[in-house]
């Protein structure tokens, strides 16, 4: 399957942790350049390709607050970011 640059970009994004973390739009916005309308797009085309996934009701832990809802990468996404990531420098 070959994902879009901009696909690749949120992919990162959301790939910087490890486990099951989810990350909310304004976090995925700063570290691809992309303005919210971009990311959310691109985020749920990911999440109906299998490569991201949705959850609502996040907790931040550092300040114990609520946190809203995110979207976290799943070994189908972190498979298809890091053959992306490869093919780029063949």
């Amino acid at each position: 399957m070959s994902i879009t640059d901009k696909e690749r970009a949120v992919l990162g994004a959301i790939n910087i942790s490890y486990g099951e973390f989810y990350h909310p739009f304004a976090t995925i916005s700063a570290h691809t350049g992309l303005d919210r309308t971009e990311v959310r797009s691109v985020c749920r085309a990911l999440a109906k390709n299998g490569l991201a996934m949705f959850s609502s009701g996040l907790w931040n832990f550092e300040t114990d607050q609520p946190a809203g809802s995110g979207y976290g990468i799943t070994a189908a996404g972190r498979r298809a970011y890091y053959a992306a990531h490869a093919n780029r420098w063949r």
